[in-house]
C-alpha cells in the first residue's frame, strides 16, 4: 500500500499536511461507522492516520506493502472520530498505539524502564474515553507492571512515556526489579488503639514528620548509586568485565536500600547503608564541595554533558557576600567575648572530626546530623541556661549581650575564611535571642511561625 500526505475537508481542494495519511479504500464504511458512534461530529474528515515516527519529510510516500496490519498500526495512529485533523493535533487527544518506553521516577534499577506495546481497545472506549493522561495496565503476569517499575503502585503515581523511535530502536530491555531483601515486619500501633481525636493528631504528626524530615539514607543511596553509574559508563570499566560486575552488584544492593528507604515511613523499618557500599571520591559534576578528598574528573557521558553545560555559562555566579548587621557588631561585649571565644574554639575542635570525609570508621549523615544537634543544644544550654530562650530565667539583656558576642566572634571567623557556611553556629545557638534583640533595636512586629513550615516556604520561594 502506498500513500501520500493529503486530506480533503468540506469539499475543498487537496492540501498537504505533514504526518497525516489518508486511507481512501474504506472511506465510506468508516464514515458510516463514525456517524453511528459520534453523531455530533459534522466535519467531512473521514479516515486519517497520524504518523508516530519522526523525521518523515513532507510529500515523501510511505510504503506499507511489506508490513503487516499490526506493524502499520505501530507506525500510524488511527484517528477517525475527531471533527478535524487540525483540532486533533492541537489538543493531542486520543489513545496512543505501538511500542512505548514507560518509566517511573525515581527508578534506579536497570529494569525500571519497560518496553510496552500500547493497544487501542474499542471495547472500553465508551468507559474510559480518550484517556489522555491515564495508563491502563494489564492484570496478567506474575507481578504488576507498576511493582516492577521502582516498586510503585496504582494510587496515582505518575509515569513517563516516550514514543521516540531512536530510543526504542537502541534501548535494550533488562530484567525487571525484584526485592532481594526479605520483607521485615515491624510492630506498629494500629488505628483501633486511638479514639477519633487522638488518631487525627497522630496522623497529622506522622504527616509532618514524613513531609519535612529529610531522609539521609535516600540521599546517600542515590548519590553512591550515581557515582557507581558514572564509573560503569567509562570505557576503562566497560573493558574490565570483573570490575563491571562488581560495580553492578553494588548498584543493585543500593537500589534495594533506596526502595526500602522510600517505604520506611509506611513500614516503620530503620534503613542503613553498609560502609562497603559508600563511596569516598565523587565525580566533578556532582559538585561535592567541602570534602578534603578532591573530586575526580569524570570522562563518562555525564561528565561530558556537565562540561558542555559549564562551557555555555555566560554569567559568572558570584559568591555570597558576608555582610554583618551593624546592630549586632556595634555592641560593646568585651567581657562576653572572653567567655564565648574559648567556647567557640572548643566547638570548632569538636565539630572538625564530624566534617572529615576520611574519618575511620566513616560516619553516616544521620549520626553526623545528630551529633551537630547535640553540640548546638549543649551551647544553647550554656547561653540560655534552658532549652530555649522562652524558658530561660536569665536576664534578657545579659543573654542579648552574649548573643551579640557569639555573633561577632562567628562572623569574624567567617569573614576571615570567606565562608558563609561558618555563620551557622551563631544562628543555631543564639538565633532566637538575636531576632528578639533586632526587633527591640530596630522596631517592627513579630509573629510566631513553625520553623519547619518556614523552611518549606523558603524552599518553595527559591
Amino acid at each position: 500500500m502506498r500513500g501520500t500526505l493529503w486530506h480533503t475537508c468540506c469539499g475543498t481542494r487537496t492540501k498537504r499536511i505533514k504526518h497525516v495519511f489518508k486511507d481512501s479504500g474504506k472511506a465510506d464504511k468508516i464514515k458510516e461507522e463514525r456517524k453511528e458512534r459520534n453523531k455530533k461530529c459534522t466535519s467531512s474528515v473521514r479516515c486519517y492516520f497520524v504518523c508516530t515516527e519522526s523525521g518523515w519529510g513532507r510529500g515523501v510516500p510511505h510504503f506499507l506493502s511489506d508490513r503487516t496490519i499490526g506493524d502499520a498500526r505501530k507506525i500510524f495512529m488511527h484517528i477517525h472520530t475527531v471533527p478535524s485533523v487540525a483540532k486533533y493535533l492541537a489538543s493531542d487527544n486520543g489513545p496512543i498505539s505501538g511500542e512505548v518506553l514507560v518509566y517511573k521516577h525515581p527508578g534506579l534499577h536497570f529494569g525500571d524502564i519497560h518496553v510496552l506495546t500500547a493497544i487501542f481497545s474499542k471495547d472500553i472506549q465508551d468507559v474510559v474515553g480518550d484517556s489522555k493522561y491515564a495508563i491502563l495496565f494489564p492484570i496478567s503476569g506474575p507481578r504488576s507492571l507498576a511493582d516492577e517499575m521502582a516498586n510503585s503502585d496504582f494510587d496515582g503515581d505518575i509515569y513517563w512515556v516516550s514514543r521516540n523511535p531512536q530510543l526504542l530502536k537502541y534501548f535494550k530491555q533488562s530484567e525487571p526489579w525484584y526485592p532481594r531483601n526479605p520483607p521485615r515486619k515491624t510492630e506498629q500501633e494500629k488505628p483501633q488503639k486511638y479514639d477519633a481525636s487522638e488518631l487525627e493528631s497522630v496522623l497529622f504528626r506522622e504527616f509532618v514528620r514524613t513531609r519535612f524530615t529529610p531522609s539521609y539514607v535516600l540521599g546517600a543511596a542515590a548519590d553512591c548509586w550515581l557515582v557507581y553509574m558514572d564509573r560503569l559508563l567509562t570505557s576503562e570499566v566497560e573493558e574490565n568485565k570483573t570490575e563491571w560486575e562488581l560495580i553492578k552488584a553494588k548498584m543493585l544492593k543500593l537500589v534495594d536500600i533506596y526502595y526500602d528507604a522510600l517505604d520506611a515511613p509506611k513500614t516503620g523499618n530503620k534503613i542503613t547503608i553498609p560502609g562497603y557500599l559508600r563511596v569516598k571520591i565523587y565525580p566533578h559534576f556532582m559538585e561535592r564541595k567541602g570534602y578534603t578528598v578532591p573530586p575526580y574528573h569524570s570522562t563518562s557521558v555525564l561528565g561530558k554533558i556537565y562540561d558542555e553545560a559549564e562551557s555555555q555559562q555566560s554569567e559568572t555566579v558570584h559568591p555570597i557576600k558576608i555582610s554583618p548587621l551593624t546592630c549586632f557588631t556595634e555592641e560593646e561585649v568585651t567581657e562576653e567575648r572572653k567567655i564565648w571565644g574559648p567556647r567557640y574554639q572548643e566547638y570548632l575542635k569538636l565539630s572538625s572530626p564530624l566534617c572529615d570525609v576520611n574519618r575511620k570508621p566513616p560516619i553516616s549523615k544521620e549520626e553526623k546530623n545528630m551529633r551537630f544537634q547535640e553540640l548546638f543544644k549543649h551551647y544553647k544550654q550554656m547561653l540560655y541556661e534552658a532549652v530555649e530562650l522562652e524558658e530561660s530565667q536569665r536576664n534578657r539583656f545579659v543573654v542579648f549581650k552574649e548573643a551579640c558576642a557569639i555573633y561577632q566572634i562567628v562572623y569574624e571567623k567567617a569573614l576571615q575564611k570567606d565562608d558563609v557556611g561558618k555563620c551557622g553556629f551563631a544562628w543555631k545557638v543564639a538565633g532566637h535571642a538575636l531576632c528578639q534583640f533586632y526587633v527591640i533595636k530596630c522596631g517592627g512586629d513579630t509573629t510566631l511561625v513553625n520553623m519547619q513550615v518556614l523552611r518549606e516556604a523558603f524552599k518553595r520561594g527559591a
